[in-house]
């Protein structure tokens, strides 16, 4: 097998492995709203904004299990996510012990990563937008027609999934090729993306507006401190002493390549500083992913580069041979064997009220978000498994997309179930979709019933 189908091949066969793994137990309602978007209503965009393209949902449309759907998008997200490193690692380093780089930074973040922080990473649009965006300027390196074609369209799907993949992604381009096609493709793929987003009927969902300029030196050491604490402080000096050493060595591919990922990684920290949404979630470590994951390749990258580098072809094959190894069995110490009893067990963590809920014959689930969307969705699996096809819907953010499947013109029949302790924001919602009023006829430990009076 050649380099790029043995680290395709690693990179699907760890998708699997993690998705068929307790990894399932660390969802949140954002990783829940893919999985209703493929079973009940489709949109281009996440519910209720204009970014995030749907694109796993889109593909996950004729899985009608939920369980089923969930292990699918998972899946397809977990790929995006192990591929991205290997594809980053070719675009950097392009010589043949590329898959060695991209398996030892992998190794390194499935090894000393938590399983959530894995399933954290997994829910975000980054993976998708990385995998998509290089596998693109990949192929628009090359002379066929057909494959410039091809990486256009991979990067207007890129920019669909992630409008912000410009910030890392054209720096990237700029450094590492300087070429008016590529730079044109990608600035084309952005601006058509920009103006789908502005065409959705939810275009102010997401401000792209900045933040004021007196918080940007506090975002920026902030994202910082943030991304160092993740990486740990040892890995960024380690990087830090491999890039001077390569400047004072003069190697120039190990120095090509800590620019490159450099560029890609300050590229979107800085810009992401400076963002009103960014500031708003709090600077969240999320809105610079793909800085993480460059600044974690710079010390595997440079070190592989400056000792490899030169050396004859046997040694190449044998970097690739032990770095994916020790991906493999990083991965089986990490996640033990994959089983799909396993990953459904997981789920089970967000069923605490699935009993009652059922129990009270609820048609709806009204309140919060966070409570709502992962109650609802571990409801419907276990709806499904009895054989029972219509499913616990829910009204609270994110459920206007499908008002027009859960809203009744006669709400004598509902049973609208809402937790203890959320009856505030139930209201809140309530009223924000105009429902009728409510009153109590069955009340639990954790949940209290409603119907129309």
């Amino acid at each position: 097998m050649n380099v790029r189908g043995a680290a395709a091949g690693a990179a699907l066969a760890l998708a699997l492995w993690m998705d068929l793994s307790p990894l399932h137990g660390f969802h949140r309602a954002d990783s829940f709203i893919p999985v209703f978007a493929g079973l009940y209503k489709w949109t281009p965009f996440f519910w209720e904004q204009n970014r995030f393209g749907q694109l796993i949902p889109l593909f996950s449309l004729p899985i009608d299990s939920p369980f089923a759907n969930l292990l699918f998008q998972v899946g397809l997200r977990l790929f995006a996510v192990t591929g991205s490193f290997f594809l980053l690692a070719r675009t950097v380093v392009p010589r043949p012990y590329w898959p060695a780089v991209g398996a030892l930074t992998l190794a390194l973040w499935i090894g000393c990563k938590e399983i959530e922080a894995h399933a954290f990473m997994q829910m975000q649009p980054t993976g998708q937008a990385v995998a998509l965006g290089l596998a693109g300027l990949l192929l628009l390196e090359s002379r066929s027609r057909w494959k410039l074609l091809a990486g256009l369209g991979l990067l207007l799907l890129a920019f669909w999934v992630s409008l912000t993949a410009l910030f890392w992604l054209f720096p990237l381009a700029l450094v590492r090729r300087r070429a008016p096609l590529v730079l044109s493709a990608v600035a084309f793929s952005f601006g058509a993306s920009l103006l789908f987003s502005r065409l959705s009927i939810y275009r102010r969902a997401t401000s792209f507006s900045a933040a004021d300029l007196s918080d940007w030196p506090l975002a920026w050491r902030t994202l910082a401190e943030k991304s160092v604490d993740y990486l740990s402080l040892p890995l960024v000096l380690a990087a830090l002493g491999l890039l001077i050493a390569a400047l004072v060595l003069r190697r120039r591919l190990a120095i090509s390549a800590g620019l490159t990922l450099l560029a890609a990684g300050l590229g979107e920290l800085i810009v992401m500083g400076t963002t009103y949404w960014a500031k708003h979630n709090g600077w969240s470590i999320r809105y610079v992913a793909v800085e993480l994951l460059v600044v974690g390749m710079l010390a595997p990258a440079l070190a592989l580069t400056l000792f490899l580098e030169g050396r004859p072809e046997r040694w190449h094959r044998a970097a690739n041979t032990l770095g994916l190894a020790a991906l493999l069995l990083v991965t089986a110490l990490r996640y033990g064997a994959p089983s799909p009893a396993r990953a459904r067990a997981a789920l089970d963590r967000f069923g605490a009220h699935t009993d009652e809920i059922l129990a009270a014959g609820s048609t709806h689930l009204l309140g919060g978000y966070f409570r709502t969307w992962p109650a609802a969705f571990h409801a419907n699996v276990i709806r499904w498994e009895r054989g029972e096809r219509t499913p616990v819907w829910v009204i609270s953010l994110r459920s206007g997309p499908t008002r027009h499947l859960w809203w009744r013109k006669d709400w004598t029949g509902a049973r609208i179930a809402v937790f203890r302790g959320d009856e505030a924001e139930a209201e809140k919602i309530r009223r924000r979709y105009g429902l009728p009023p409510l009153r109590v006829y069955r009340a639990g430990p954790d949940l209290a019933v409603s119907s129309r009076p």
